[in-house]
């Protein structure tokens, strides 16, 4: 399983590099789950997966939901978790540490506030969609995906 998701993000990254983006940064929702296996509720609260075109795939949480990214598949990727705590700014917690990204997209589960707060904290960096990027990656299936779409399907019939 892990193996599965380090390709996924690996892909990921390597499509965000063929685009010329600088990032992908990821909210609750299907991608997540779909790039780490991650099923974060969605909350007021900023959580996110980063995942840059070149470097280290990192996730932003609230401090208190660290324990349960931890305890998800995101746990056993060894991605490095920062926790933002209560009172701060997660909006420019997540731009100072991404100080070069000039070019970044959103998944399209990303709440339309909390897109306009991270435009503010990055003023000099350009938003799109990952929708187009993550689809295209979703598209192709690894044989262990066509497998398992395979026991489906035998077990719907």
């Amino acid at each position: 399983m892990t193996a599965m998701y380090r390709a996924r993000l690996d892909r990921l990254a390597a499509a965000l590099a063929e685009r010329r983006l600088d990032c992908a940064i990821i909210s609750p929702g299907p991608d997540l789950r779909y790039l780490v296996g991650y099923d974060a509720v969605p909350l007021e609260r900023l959580t996110a997966l980063v995942v840059p075109a070149a470097g280290p795939v990192w996730m932003l949480v609230p401090e208190l939901e660290t324990a349960a990214a931890l305890a998800s598949p995101v746990g056993v990727l060894d991605l490095p978790v920062v926790a933002w705590r209560e009172g701060e700014d997660a909006f420019a917690h997540l731009a100072k540490r991404l100080p070069d990204c000039r070019r970044y997209v959103v998944d399209g589960r990303m709440w339309a506030d909390k897109l306009l707060k991270l435009m503010v904290a990055m003023p000099n960096a350009t938003a799109g969609s990952a929708s187009e990027v993550i689809a295209s990656l979703r598209m192709r299936k690894t044989d262990a995906e066509v497998a398992a779409l395979q026991r489906a399907a035998t077990a719907i019939d």
